[in-house]
């Protein structure tokens, strides 16, 4: 793979000048970083969480059309964990893919457990028959990250940015297209999730939160069930929160194209929007793995890190933000990060 010297003048075209740069940036910012190792920890908690909470017999539950309690249809029939194991193995199957998440959110050696991490994200989705959309997105965010992690030469994911020389330039743009990937996937989401809202009269009328918390099987607990029906009893407060939730989603589907400071004020809203989930409904692990996937999609490789932590610490030369590679040759440091 030819790559172009991070010091080499610019093509003459627009579209070869852009793709230069890109390539620049992604030889400069690594996301070998913690931001990723953060992500990942969430997210193999959250998937975790889900699958140690339920007893096996609710994760297959048996119906007449599925006597054994599997689905496994397709690839997964053929390599998922839960559809290749005699049916008597479902448990421990179960806890040792709670032993490799675990693994994963302790952050050794995210080269060795990247495809076990996808194997079992990928296997628990696709065979329960109480899949939501958390594990569905934790599976397809495992696998774009499968570029990144199999080309991660650190120890835990927790360490700083491998120096230059240990990653080669070809695999440091294999890993941030696969990076690249995973924001598309994330916009995705967010864009189905609010544009197939606006088709909901209750969601357009502004009261479909206080149906969501309200509801018995999936509201809020019972304890809190008084007090928060008393609150979303006014008009105000249900209108901000359902309408607000609209606006938090379309606003983190437009980040993927957005600034890094407009990504900074969309990371709070789009975390809060999740913890407000995780309490209201009950359902922490969807909420912990999609709060991974808004952390990978709005903390970027190259980000400044906001001027308030850097007065706290001397300068030390570099550019600040999510860890970099190394200053190219041939450029200053503490360069601003390219927008």
């Amino acid at each position: 793979m030819t790559l172009p010297a991070p010091d080499a003048p610019a093509a003459a075209g627009p579209l070869a000048r852009w793709r230069d740069e890109r390539i620049r940036h992604m030889l400069r910012y690594s996301p070998h970083n913690p931001v990723t190792g953060l992500a990942r920890t969430l997210m193999a908690l959250g998937s975790a969480m889900s699958i140690a909470a339920t007893p096996v017999e609710q994760l297959f539950l048996v119906t007449p059309a599925r006597p054994e309690g599997r689905i496994c249809d397709g690839l997964a029939g053929a390599v998922g964990l839960f559809c290749v194991v005699p049916a008597g193995w479902l448990e421990p199957a179960r806890w040792a893919c709670v032993a490799v998440l675990l693994l994963v959110a302790a952050g050794w050696r995210p080269r060795l457990t990247a495809l076990p991490h996808w194997w079992v994200a990928f296997s628990f989705c696709s065979a329960t028959s109480v899949v939501d959309g958390g594990d569905q997105v934790a599976a397809d965010v495992a696998l774009g990250l499968l570029p990144v992690l199999l080309t991660d030469p650190r120890r835990w994911h927790w360490q700083s940015a491998p120096a230059p020389q240990a990653v080669s330039p070809a695999a440091r743009v294999a890993a941030h297209l696969g990076l690249v990937l995973v924001w598309v996937q994330v916009c995705v989401v967010y864009l189905q999730s609010s544009v197939a809202k606006l088709d909901v009269p209750e969601w357009r009328d502004g009261s479909a939160v206080w149906y969501w918390a309200m509801h018995p099987p999936f509201g809020v607990p019972d304890h809190l069930r008084e007090p928060a029906g008393w609150v979303l009893a006014g008009g105000p407060a249900v209108l901000g929160a359902t309408w607000g939730t609209l606006a938090v989603e379309f606003l983190l589907a437009w980040c993927l194209f957005a600034h890094h400071s407009w990504r900074r004020i969309a990371l709070p809203l789009g975390v809060g929007l999740h913890a407000a989930i995780a309490v209201v409904l009950g359902l922490p692990g969807f909420s912990l793995i999609m709060v991974a996937a808004v952390v990978l999609y709005l903390v970027r490789p190259g980000d400044p890190v906001p001027r308030w932590p850097r007065r706290s610490r001397p300068r030390t030369g570099g550019g600040g933000g999510v860890p970099r590679a190394a200053d190219p040759p041939g450029s200053a440091a503490g360069a601003p990060a390219p927008r």
